[in-house]
């Protein structure tokens, strides 16, 4: 099986597990796709988050899955619900496989313990074979088949001949002891009965000398338990009725209006209760440890049964995650192809405010270079790409109306301009590592994503070097989606016939010497003529008028003396009539590959396209 590889810096950059503003927030794409419901689930979704596939049968069978389990929302719900009683099997069986050096009260009572969770999982296990009605999928046969082993079913056997039957996991501590003590079944050791009967005959006297301090102070005095005092008695403050409690009991404690307190007589009790849950425990161990030998020779199907109840879990957590937002089943073909799609980390945060965009990229198109102003979205589009592949290559549907992807084998990103104080590194050097990394590893399979790249040096030297990396990148067949501010770089690269160059839309608004600029967060094609956001939005934070009325002339005045140098030709619009023909090509293969649209559809569909060529092309003669 191949993975996708994604370095730590990456994985940052992404907020895959963590956020990096928040580490206790669920706000990462790792928190946005557990809705898992077993520890196992959660573990394994973690682990394709940050390792997802790139052999496309795999993800297909599990995309087949997924839409197997949308289909059947009966069999969907109670497989979920099925799954939410089980406990850490990869714990339980950690627990079952070590051998004490020793014998000692601690380990015999959590071996008694996992007994009563194997037995209480193996009835789990039959409970969800039942939930499995109605669904036809290889993959989802393979985990019913691994849930049906037998050797399963002679554990459980097992269990039944040594454990009482009536025996069940309970979450109080009280009811947790009692099942231990009473785990056994009655007959296999004469000594363990006696014990059992000594620890019962206790509990009882304890309880009638609780009743018989309720009589004798006409007290509702309640019996209450925890793991480390044992038994010990509480009232409410409001019961008491101005009275006070008698000095037959110590230890008063006040707990908002609550008064815990307990009695010499009642301390001995538990020394006694104890004394005899020792016993039994100890008893016990011998019958409890033969048991556990004999499983622990098969442990090697729990371990399958474990896997293949994760497996399952993540499955149910992406067909949930389509129940909750509109997901699509995304494709595998040599293109990029995302129509409305939707950053899955945004998305939940502006339901009703967040604004799709397109994305396509292709063989001829691999190198997008996007420009706009601070705030425009660039970022979270450049993450929503990078998001969805991901997605799509751990078998979950995507937030989008359509989505064609590329198998990637490796995702590189440059995104963060954090100074690294403790290594002494500046933005610039934080930057040339992680870009000098890139270069030394990107493959033409490779999704390339870099926001904002030579900021932290002089901006000549920023401009030289990033077009020089551009140049270095573009001898790659890789998806590369790169971001700037140097608008130069929109006029330079066009000579290259796989650069498209996009912007994101943002509409100025002058009123009264008054500017006002609105983000329409929309991805547009082509560059933006007004290059000049950093002065407006000096007008709009209330820089002096004067420094405003300065910083403009020079400015312009240094925008025409680039545009003074440049040659007057018609080669530029040449090539851009070539790209876009070359563009046109690649959109009418891939609407070949994959379009569903019937002939009506399809033909209003192809019409549209030829109307944006022709435009396109008028535009350029």
């Amino acid at each position: 099986m191949y993975y996708l590889c994604l370095d730590c810096v990456t994985a940052r950059n992404l907020e895959l597990i963590s956020n990096i503003n928040n580490p206790r927030s669920n706000h990462s794409l790792y928190g946005v796709l557990n809705n898992t419901c077993t520890p196992m689930g959660a573990r394994l979704l973690r682990t394709n988050t940050l390792q997802p596939l790139s052999d496309v049968t795999t993800i297909n069978m599990r995309l087949d899955a997924v839409e197997e389990l949308i289909r059947h929302e009966e069999t969907f719900f109670a497989i979920r619900t099925a799954l939410k009683p089980f406990q850490d099997i990869d714990h339980l069986i950690t627990a079952l496989i070590q051998v004490p050096k020793k014998p000692s009260v601690k380990h015999a009572e959590q071996s008694i313990n996992n007994v009563i969770i194997l037995k209480h999982t193996l009835n789990l296990i039959k409970l969800l074979k039942e939930s499995f009605t109605g669904v036809q999928n290889s993959l989802l046969d393979a985990i019913y088949s691994l849930l049906t082993d037998l050797r399963l079913e002679s554990f459980e056997e097992r269990i039944n001949d040594v454990i009482n039957e009536d025996i069940t996991y309970a979450k109080s501590p009280l009811a947790l002891r009692n099942q231990r003590c009473y785990a056994v079944k009655a007959g296999f050791n004469g000594l363990l009965d006696v014990a059992r009967q000594t620890y019962k005959e206790t509990v009882d006297d304890l309880n009638e000398m609780i009743d018989q301090y309720r009589e004798q102070y006409q007290l509702p005095i309640k019996t209450q338990f925890s793991s480390a005092a044992g038994f010990y008695l509480s009232i409410n403050i409001d019961q008491l009725e101005d009275k006070q409690l008698p000095l037959t009991f110590i230890n008063v404690k006040k707990k908002r209006k609550i008064l815990t307190f307990t009695t010499l007589e009642v301390m001995k009790k538990n020394i006694k209760i104890s004394d005899s849950l020792t016993e039994v425990y100890l008893m016990s161990d011998k019958t409890i440890e033969d048991l556990i030998s004999e499983i622990r020779s098969g442990i090697c199907v729990l371990y399958k049964a474990s896997e293949s109840i994760a497996m399952l879990d993540m499955l149910t957590s992406f067909a949930h995650q389509c129940t909750v937002s509109n997901h699509v089943r995304p494709e595998f073909t040599d293109t990029l192809a995302i129509r409305a799609g939707r950053n899955p980390m945004r998305e939940n945060l502006y339901v009703d405010t967040f604004v799709p965009n397109d994305t396509y990229a292709s063989s001829a198109t691999n190198f997008q270079l996007i420009t706009g102003p601070n705030m425009s979205g660039k970022s979270t589009y450049l993450r929503q790409i990078a998001l969805m592949s991901i997605m799509s290559q751990i078998g979950s549907y995507v937030p989008a109306e359509y989505a064609s992807f590329r198998m990637v084998n490796q995702l590189f990103t440059r995104i963060c301009n954090d100074d690294n104080i403790e290594s002494n590194a500046s933005t610039f050097v934080v930057e040339m590592r992680e870009t000098a990394y890139i270069l030394q590893n990107v493959t033409d399979d490779s999704l390339v994503i870099i926001d904002e790249l030579g900021r932290g040096t002089s901006t000549h030297d920023g401009l030289g070097i990033t077009y020089a990396i551009c140049e270095e990148l573009l001898k790659t067949k890789a998806f590369i989606f790169f971001a700037t501010h140097f608008h130069e770089l929109t006029r330079s690269l066009t000579v290259y016939p796989n650069v498209v160059n996009l912007h994101l839309e943002v509409e100025i608004e002058e009123e009264d010497s008054r500017v006002a600029m609105k983000y329409l967060y929309r991805v547009k094609d082509g560059r933006n003529d007004d290059e000049h956001y950093g002065l407006k939005f000096g007008q709009i934070v209330g820089l002096p008028e004067d420094i405003i009325r300065k910083a403009s002339e020079v400015s312009y005045k240094l925008k025409e003396l680039i545009d003074s140098n440049k040659e007057k030709s018609n080669s530029n619009k040449i090539i851009q009539r070539r790209k876009t023909l070359l563009q046109l090509t690649q959109h009418l293969l891939q609407i070949r590959r994959s379009s569903n649209l019937d002939k009506d559809e399809l033909r209003r569909y192809l019409k549209m396209v030829q109307e944006e060529f022709i435009t396109k092309m008028e535009a350029l003669l």
